[in-house]
């Protein structure tokens, strides 16, 4: 933050406003979860995706419009459906920021799975594959917000793209 320019306070309530909102979100989306966060059989993950870098252009005269999948699961072809979840799509940006934070709920035998993110270019027609990286769940550390790079293959003019995001395993792991 600038110390300089803090902004109006309409710009600062507006920000402070949005902040609360989604922690709120947050609240909600666990509070309509079967998950009782108490019982140790509950098993969640927490996942905040940030921003991607250098994401793959598939269209012409812009940029991609980017938004990312996040499933959980064994194998690529073994996701489970129940537990995805779709940010928002985001218009004309290979460096798309997100900064979205969910719950998956209800898992069972977590730390054998994997994180499968994908990110497509939205068009009128359909969707593009223009990145696609996975992170294991064995190493999380219970309670512990673990932050990732996560290798989303070949990028905008081969350079490497990448997703940022945390993780947090609640009620299971090391």
């Amino acid at each position: 933050i600038n110390a300089e320019y803090m902004g109006t306070p309409s710009e600062c309530l507006f920000f402070f406003v949005m902040i609360e909102l989604v922690f709120v979100l947050s609240l909600i989306s666990l509070a309509f979860s079967e998950c009782d966060f108490t019982e140790p059989e509950c098993l969640a993950l927490e996942i905040e995706i940030k921003l991607c870098k250098n994401l793959e252009n598939e269209d012409k005269l812009d940029k991609s419009d980017p938004y990312l999948t996040a499933e959980i699961g064994h194998h690529s072809h073994s996701i489970l459906h129940h537990h995805k979840y779709q940010t928002q799509q985001l218009k004309d940006t290979l460096d798309p920021e997100y900064y979205e934070t969910f719950f998956f709920t209800d898992l069972t035998k977590p730390e054998t799975m994997k994180l499968f993110l994908k990110a497509y270019d939205q068009d009128k027609v359909g969707s593009e594959d223009i990145g696609k990286g996975e992170v294991s769940l064995s190493e999380l550390v219970r309670g512990h917000l673990t932050s990732f790079e996560v290798d989303m293959g070949r990028g905008h003019l081969l350079q490497h793209a990448y997703c940022s995001i945390s993780l947090r395993a609640l009620n299971w792991g090391k």
